[in-house]
This record gives structure tokens, sequence and C-alpha cells, in this order.
């Protein structure tokens, strides 16, 4: 590796401006002389990657995407979180040109300490996002950020390659759907983690919540508090809105290392480790533990009632940790804890590519699967099979359907 490109890596890790800003414009070059030395700052900054949480903001033009970025970006920085905003701007296919004005857009963020916003081409004219969108996140997500947001240029129901590089997906609509619901049925709606209606100020106030309830009983999978609307323009809402992103992010599970590899295995085999389940009769102090004698990063206390317990996550660059604490008299952790008093390892989850063909695979060779030995739905929202710990040597193993970015059709 280069000394010039080792410098480079060194001033992105620490999160230099200047560098930053270097670093983008070669991921971003064209030039073949620039694509090696490119490739070659990835593959660095890729192996001291820091754990940045990526948080994906898209919809259709005329949203408000912009003001709405800057208003959940000061909340953020006023919870102490460092954030990092990647614009991406529409090329022009005429003039090749791009007018990158989101920075301008977003003047009192920028202002802030912690804070870098760069606005990115989409370069060919087409789509949502850019040619090097991708290794730009690789990039900026190896600085000291908490949060990268990535702002796509205005999207389409077909555009949806943003949900594979990002932990959490955004649609941000303006009131009054229309068409736009039907159209809306297919592609990016499906994917997103929340819906927002925006604007939801003076003569539209009352439209955008209509708009939000259509939405909301559309949304049958995701329910209606996934749909949620507000006003970037007064500032109505968006504090609750800022908090349910934030601990979306900090406890999702690596979406886009999972897309990485996209083809997927329907032998039933294991994949990659999900998280471990840790019981504890405290998850304040034990997040407290992680948090501040380990260092690690913790997510925001997230009740389930329908699951029994209180889960925290603490992110680990290849895994996670999820504590644990009962929530309720019937909680399966409370039972646990009568037994470990001390709290311990619950369960392992192990990622599968089909729940389904996972679950006849482990019936074939004799292991039990716990309840009625069909797939329920987990904390993540997705499938979950729970195999019998006297059957697995002790260990109560958690299978998890790997989250899918397709759009279902």
């Amino acid at each position: 590796m280069s000394g010039r490109i080792e410098t480079l890596a060194d001033g992105v890790l620490a999160g230099d401006r200047r560098s930053l800003a270097r670093a983008l414009t070669l991921v971003e070059s064209e030039r073949d002389v620039d694509r090696n030395a490119a490739r070659e700052l990835v593959e660095r900054l890729q192996a001291g990657s820091g754990p940045a949480r990526r948080i994906g903001i898209t919809g259709p033009p005329g949203a408000g995407k912009s003001t709405l970025i800057e208003q959940l970006g000061l909340r953020f920085v006023e919870a102490g979180k460092r954030v990092c905003v990647l614009a991406v701007d529409p090329t022009s296919s005429r003039t090749g040109g791009s007018i990158l004005g989101d920075k301008t857009r977003m003047a009192e963020l920028a202002r802030k300490v912690g804070v870098f916003i760069r606005p990115s081409p989409t370069g060919d004219g087409s789509g949502a996002l850019g040619a090097r969108t991708r290794e730009a996140l690789d990039v900026l997500g190896s600085g000291p950020f908490d949060y990268l947001v990535l702002e796509t240029a205005g999207s389409g129901q077909a555009d949806t390659d943003v949900a594979g590089m990002v932990d959490v997906l955004v649609l941000v609509l303006a009131p009054g759907g229309g068409d736009e619901l039907q159209g809306m049925k297919r592609g990016i709606r499906e994917l997103a983690d929340l819906i927002v209606v925006n604007k939801a100020d003076g003569d539209t106030r009352q439209l955008a919540r209509s708009t939000a309830s259509d939405y909301a009983r559309s949304v049958p999978a995701a329910g209606r508090d996934a749909v949620v609307s507000c006003s970037a323009l007064e500032g109505t809402g968006l504090d609750e809105l800022a908090g349910r992103i934030a601990d979306l992010a900090d406890s999702a599970p690596d979406r886009q290392a999972a897309e990485s590899t996209p083809d997927r295995d329907a032998s039933g085999a294991i994949g990659r480790l999900n998280h471990v389940a840790l019981a504890t009769a405290d998850v304040e102090k034990a997040t407290a533990f992680y948090r501040d004698v380990l260092g690690a990063k913790v997510s925001e206390p997230k009740p389930l009632p329908e699951h029994g317990v209180t889960t925290v996550f603490v992110r680990l660059p290849n895994t996670a940790l999820e504590l644990l604490e009962p929530l309720g008299e019937k909680s399966p952790i409370g039972g646990f804890l009568k037994r470990a008093t001390s709290g311990g390892m619950h369960h392992i989850c192990c990622e599968v590519d089909d729940i389904l063909a996972a679950r006849d695979r482990v019936r074939e060779q004799g292991v039990r699967i716990l309840g009625d030995g069909e797939p329920s739905i987990g904390a993540h929202g997705l499938p979950v099979l729970f195999l019998h710990p006297k059957d697995c040597f002790g260990v109560l193993i958690e299978l998890e359907e790997r989250a899918s970015v397709e759009s279902g059709e």
C-alpha cells in the first residue's frame, strides 16, 4: 500500500475534514488511475471500519427530504451524536452538471461541531443514487461518526438499491398521495422501515394526517406505527421521529453487510452470527457496563411486551449482543433467571436464507423445534425458530431468516 493512501486512510479514520473530502473525490472519480487508488483506499478503510449506523432518507422530489434531514441531524447532535450526511443530487443528462445544493440547504447543521455534509452527483443522470455511492458510504462509514445519513435524489418506486446500503430506510412523502399510493405498492414502499408524511403544517396539516392514515392502512405487515406525519418546517413530531430512527438504527442488524452476498442458500444451512442474547435482571446496569466499562456503543432500551422482554443491543464490529430483561409475569427470561440468578447467555441467533428449508433440515436430523414447530415473527420483524437446547448440546439456538431487499413481486 502506498504511503499516500495510508496517510489518506489515517486522516479519514480520524475524521479529518480535508481527508474525508479528498477521499470522496478519489472514489467518485472515473479516471482509470484513480480507480486503482480508490480500491486500495476502500480496502484499507474496511480493515479499520467504524460502527457508524447508516440511515437512508428517500422519497419523491419535493417531499422536503433535505429540510427534514437537517432538523433530524440537529436533534442527533443535541443527543451527543456525530453526524455525517451524504446527499445525492441528480446529474443533468444534457449538461453533465449537478447543482449540489444540499449543503447550502442544511446551513445550520453544517455549522455544528462533529458534522460533515457532502453533496454527491448521481453521475449518469438517472436513478436515485450515484455509481459510486456504495464506495462513498464505505469511506464515510469509516470515519468517527455515529450516524451516516444517505439522502437519495428524488426517487420512484423502482429505486430500491438504497435498501441494501443502509441499516434503516425512511421513505418521505408529501401530503396527498393520490396515484402515488398505488404506484408504490411494490418497490421502495415495501422496504421502508418508516414512512413519513412531511409538511403537516398550515393548510396541508389535515391533508398530511389523512395521507398518513391512508398509507398506514395499506401496509398491514408493518402496521400503523410504521407511518407517521410531521412538519420539518414547524418542528412538530420531529423529536419523536428522531428518537424512533435512532432506536431503529442502534438496534438493527447490519443490513448492508447481510446484503453484500445477495445469492440466497436454499439448503437451510446456517450463515452469519446475528447476535448473542444475554439475560439480565437489570438491563440498565448491564448497559452501563458495556457502554462505560467496555466502551461499546449501545441502543436505547426497547420494551417488547409481545415477547416478554426489554431489549438493548450492544453493537460490535462483527455482530451484536442482545441484553434481555424480563417484562411481564410470563416472560421466558424470568424463568431463566430463576435458574441462573446472576444472568448469562440465553441463546445465540444465527441467520439462514430460507427458514422453512432450515426447519426441514433440522427435523430430518431429529432436532426438536420449540413451540408448534412453525416459524413465528421475532423481535426484528423476521421469521424465527428456536431449536431445543437438549438437542443442541445445551445451547438454545435461534434461527432467523435473513432480511431480503427483493420487491416481492
